[in-house]
Order: structure tokens, then C-alpha cells, then sequence
């Protein structure tokens, strides 16, 4: 009724002998380590070099052209902002058209420009009088991400 037990034992002609030397791994010596770090630290620094040279010529051109870019970019800025001014003094002229007496351009009168020669650049919220706000501090904040 009950299994059998087998029990292990040795395997036939028995167990080799038991290695009882101590082998100890041969280390690297201080010479070997050295000149392994040195060569190690010689090639960063040889790649640090040459990808840094890379940077600096591409960091180099993108200032050339951005230096070259100026001018039309300012330009540009220029000629869409005198539009803004002409559509601000055409939406004035229309929506003042049945007051009697308004001058465009004048508050009550009195001249919003200081001089007839010299250029007058209307602050944020005049030049944005007409619009909403979100389109002004659209503006505003674009302008602070340049900074």
C-alpha cells in the first residue's frame, strides 16, 4: 500500500575530488588601469571637440541669418502695423460719421498727435482699441516670449 522510497545517493564511482585551492582572479595593475582612463578620458575629450566645433558653426550660421533676416523682419512689422493704424482711423471715420464737428484724430478737439512731422506710435491698447482683448494680450504675450 505504501509508495516505495527511493533514497538519492552518490553516483556510481562516487564524487571527484574537492578543488580546495584558492584561485584568486589576477588584477588589473596601476600601469594598465592609467593608461585605460586616460584613453577613455582622451576620447571624450577629442569628441567634445569635434561636436563642439560642429555647435559653434551652426550656432554661427543661425546668427548670420537671423542678423541677415533684421531688417525685413522689422519691415515687415512695420508696414502691418501703419495698416493697423489706417484700419483704426478708417473704422474712427466710420463710426464717428454722424457726430457733427469730429475730427479724426483729435479727442474732443484737442490733437492726440503732438506734431504734424513727427511719427506718433500709439500705445498697446489704443493701437488695439478696436479689437478684443484676447487679440491684445495675445499680442502682449507673444511679444514677451521674444525677451
Amino acid at each position: 500500500m505504501a509508495a516505495s522510497i527511493k533514497q538519492e545517493m552518490p553516483p556510481k564511482g562516487g564524487y571527484g575530488p574537492i578543488d580546495w585551492k584558492q584561485r584568486i582572479p589576477r588584477a588589473l595593475s596601476g600601469t594598465r588601469i592609467l593608461l585605460g582612463a586616460t584613453a577613455f578620458w582622451g576620447l571624450c575629450v577629442a569628441k567634445k571637440l569635434y561636436f563642439n566645433e560642429i555647435y559653434l558653426s551652426e550656432n554661427r550660421e543661425m546668427s548670420d541669418s537671423r542678423t541677415a533676416m533684421w531688417p525685413f523682419l522689422l519691415a515687415e512689422e512695420q508696414r502691418l502695423e501703419i495698416r493697423r493704424w489706417r484700419e483704426n482711423r478708417d473704422y474712427e471715420n466710420e463710426l464717428m460719421k454722424d457726430v457733427d464737428g469730429w475730427v479724426t484724430g483729435t479727442f474732443f478737439g484737442e490733437k492726440v498727435y503732438v506734431d504734424d512731422e513727427r511719427c506718433y506710435s500709439p500705445s498697446g491698447i489704443e493701437f488695439y482699441a478696436h479689437n478684443k482683448a484676447s487679440t491684445y494680450n495675445h499680442h502682449f504675450y507673444k511679444r514677451l516670449q521674444r525677451f
